[in-house]
């Protein structure tokens, strides 16, 4: 009897140990699902300026090698400002997508590749090196740069003194990705220039006018107010030194024009009376002669 029941007993204990080793359906399930897993990251900014910040909002789009897309991600919705990240099959994406209404992309690093259709870049992970959790970065150490796609109209009023307008300023847009708008001020100091939403540099400048450089506006605020300082006259004879240069130039050419006249005058003058003295000499040459 003891025999019995030592063998039921050997029996259930290697009977739990083989049940211990096989996993159960579910588990069996997720190690499938997970095998050949990966996940990529990046990150997306909007110029501003002469500068970048983490763009939130963006939809990103991960698509198949049709270009269709199968997973999709707003940027800082996870609680990383500009961050997107994916998991899927690898092998299985192919390209990635940028949308966001009034922009476009409009720079992005060397990790992606443009394509022919607007707002779509190409990966390949088998040039990239994961990080050492294993996951890929699609944008390196950089973004995905948004810029405005709509335009909207930037318009200013550059004046001096008691709101004296300055006629004939040159106005220099600049943005993030170092495109340029500009403009020259009407009679009235007035300018407007159509540009990409956005966040700009402005550069103002004008002939006797200390230059305004690197001024910050965006078309969040397009009116724009410019006032500029006169630079500091040396005044000669009632002229600022700019007009008293001036009048110097014409006084000296006028000067050298006369003198080649004068000088002109007295070697035609010269040459006469040598002639008269040539003239007289042979007259009295003549005379003893005859």
């Amino acid at each position: 009897m003891k025999c019995r029941v030592a063998a039921i007993v050997s029996a259930l204990f290697i009977l739990s140990v083989v049940l211990a080793a096989v996993p159960a359906a579910d588990d069996t399930a997720e190690a499938a699902s997970d095998l050949g897993a990966v996940t990529v990251y990046g990150y997306v900014g909007e110029s501003k300026g002469t500068a970048a910040v983490l763009f939130d909002g963006v939809t990103v789009g991960l698509m198949d090698s049709d270009m269709e897309v199968f997973q999709s991600f707003s940027t800082g919705s996870a609680g990383n400002a500009g961050m997107f990240e994916f998991t899927y099959q690898n092998g299985k994406a192919a390209y990635v997508q940028f949308s966001h209404s009034g922009y476009a992309v409009g720079s992005f690093p060397t990790t992606l590749t443009a394509t022919s259709v607007p707002g779509v870049l190409m990966f390949d992970l088998s040039k990239l090196t994961p990080d050492e959790d294993g996951r890929y970065n699609l944008t390196g150490g950089s973004m995905v740069i948004m810029e405005g796609s709509s335009t909207v109209n930037i318009h200013g009023h550059v004046t001096y003194g008691e709101s004296k307008a300055v006629d004939g300023a040159s106005i220099v847009l600049t943005s993030s990705s170092g495109r340029t708008y500009d403009a020259t001020t009407d009679k009235e100091g007035y300018f407007e220039i159509a540009v990409l939403l956005g966040t700009y540099s402005l550069d103002v400048e004008c002939k006797g006018f200390e230059p305004v450089t690197t001024r910050a506006v965006s078309t969040d605020s397009p009116n724009v107010n410019v006032y500029l300082t006169e630079k500091d006259h040396t005044v000669i004879f009632g002229l600022d030194m700019a007009h008293a240069m001036e009048l110097l130039g014409l006084l000296t050419t006028l000067l050298v024009v006369i003198i080649v006249l004068i000088s002109f005058a007295l070697q035609k003058r010269g040459k006469g009376v040598i002639n008269m003295v040539n003239d007289l000499e042979e007259k009295d040459r003549s005379d003893r002669k005859g």
